[in-house]
């Protein structure tokens, strides 16, 4: 889903309130960008990771992922660091779950493999005490999180260790998309186990059409089972 997941989302909202007002929304996330980009940014590049610019780094391609983290805006006007793992090979949903894309450039790159959901108590607020405190609030989050993330992302470290992350997470209820299996099916395609790929895929595409949400469309689902059987990994 497109905040955290889905129980950090129906804890957050009480504490906070209200909702910020859109513009003031909008302005503190121009103010985080740019005291990311002044504080935090330095910080990343020096070991290797590029900033978009649009709160989020990405480290080099290795063994076909990338490591990812982003300054993740919450409701009520909060935010807090999460991270991943994404992978040139495995195209998401997109156009209303009508079409395909890849995630394989600086300014497309996003979480596939999620790294542990957050808790509303590891955020920091974009709209109390300024921009200074802003600052100090976000340097504080990220020296506090940089350790936990470094410690997952030498955890996943291979294509074989991320199977294992994502067969770790597939029972989750609380997932967030693309859905730990869905990630699952194209990790074991990649590893050349195509027929407990495309199961799991079959499988995850029936938990969609068994939901009130929508669903991909046949001609999109029989190319996501093509793309897992053509899959070839070097």
């Amino acid at each position: 889903m497109a905040l955290l997941d889905k129980l950090t989302a129906a804890l957050y909202a009480p504490v906070r309130g209200v909702e910020a007002a859109p513009a003031a929304r909008l302005a503190a996330n121009t103010e985080l960008k740019e005291r990311l980009a002044r504080r935090i940014a330095p910080e990343l590049e020096a070991v290797g990771y590029t900033y978009n610019g649009a709160c989020t780094w990405c480290g080099p391609w290795e063994d076909h992922g990338r490591r990812v983290v982003e300054a993740r805006l919450v409701k009520g006007a909060g935010a807090c660091f999460v991270w991943g793992r994404c992978f040139d090979f495995l195209p998401v949903l997109s156009g209303n779950l009508r079409s395909l894309r890849y995630m394989r450039t600086d300014k497309t790159v996003g979480r596939q493999l999620m790294g542990p959901s957050r808790t509303w108590d590891e955020t920091f607020s974009l709209l109390t005490g300024g921009p200074e405190r802003l600052e100090a609030d976000a340097a504080a989050a990220f020296l506090r999180d940089r350790p936990a993330w470094e410690t997952w992302f030498r955890e996943t470290d291979s294509l074989e260790a991320c199977l294992r992350e994502a067969e770790r997470q597939r029972d989750n209820p609380y997932s967030s998309w693309p859905a730990p299996n869905y990630v699952r099916a194209f990790l074991l395609a990649a590893l050349g186990r195509k027929q407990e790929a495309e199961a799991a895929m079959e499988a995850e595409l029936d938990r969609m059409a068994a939901g009130s949400g929508p669903e991909p469309p046949p001609e999109v689902r029989a190319k996501l089972l093509s793309k897992l059987r053509e899959l070839e990994v070097e």
